[in-house]
């Protein structure tokens, strides 16, 4: 199996994943992502992996997809309670947010030891912001700004909204109470919401945790828990314990830790979830 790593072997994540796909066997190749250019593409490689899909891995990314060879994504991962988002990184297959498909054994689930709170019911609405030009959504700055705009206003006139922009945002919404983003997002959200309503930010994922029904795009790798639309809001829906534990199995297989991307254990997982047959 040929491998190219669009990194720097210094990238902790890259490195991993570099030493897992040597434990398989494979033949890994580096690659730097800055200044690259579709020409460059390599057709005969197996496997293509880049950091995150921002400006240069979504381009690097894409046109990997687009010549029929598979990408992994190292990122951050979705959950990042107890401490997971210095422990694990997430892999996505071909697509940011990616996901397995079918039913995953609950057994590594368990294993995070995570708490699945009741529902905790709130008064106020809880809108919360993300990062311009994130290929998890593909908005700039001013569509960002337009979409919170147009949920505050539709949502403003039945509940108080309070603005929650992202850490590493650069705008605020005028005219909407903020909460400031030094709160640790997890005890913002047990303080109890009628809702919390996102584009498809992995606060979704930490709200569906703490009891607070979640409002996001249909796009969104979690709306199947979710409420989509507006129309809505009086009665958000709220998924059963048995519908959250059976998507947080899933999401389970998409985050790893670091000696299990080194050991080649969650490079196994994810190639076994690719269609496309895999050179040795």
């Amino acid at each position: 199996m040929r491998v190219v790593v669009y990194g720097k072997p210094r990238q902790k994540e890259c490195s991993a994943v570099a030493e897992g796909f040597t434990a398989l066997g494979g033949s890994v190749s580096w690659c730097a992502p800055k200044g690259w250019t579709e020409a460059e593409a390599d057709p005969s490689m197996d496997v293509a992996v880049t950091f995150g899909q921002r400006v240069h891995s979504a381009r690097i990314a894409a046109e990997y997809r687009r010549i029929g060879i598979p990408v992994i994504t190292v990122d951050l991962p979705p959950l990042r309670v107890n401490g997971m988002a210095d422990t694990h990184r997430a892999l996505w297959l071909n697509y940011v947010n990616w996901m397995p498909s079918g039913e995953c054994d609950p057994e590594r689930l368990q294993s995070f030891n995570l708490e699945f709170r009741p529902l905790n019911y709130g008064r106020d609405i809880l809108l919360c912001g993300q990062t311009e030009d994130d290929a998890a959504h593909g908005m700039g700055a001013m569509e960002l700004r337009k979409w919170a705009n147009d949920q505050a206003e539709a949502v403003g006139e039945w509940h108080k909204v309070v603005w929650r922009p992202h850490p590493q945002g650069h705008f605020h919404l005028d005219g909407w109470p903020a909460r400031t983003v030094g709160e640790d997002i997890e005890v913002v959200l047990r303080r109890g919401w009628h809702a919390c309503i996102t584009y498809n930010s992995t606060v979704g994922i930490a709200a569906l945790l703490n009891g607070v029904p979640v409002f996001c795009d249909p796009s969104s790798f979690y709306a199947e828990l979710g409420s989509t639309s507006l129309a809505r809001l009086t009665e958000p829906r709220w998924p059963s314990l048995g519908e959250r534990v059976a998507f947080f199995s899933r999401l389970a297989y998409v985050q790893w830790t670091f000696d299990e991307l080194s050991s080649g254990e969650a490079l196994k997982f994810i190639l076994k979830q690719e269609p496309r047959q895999m050179a040795a």
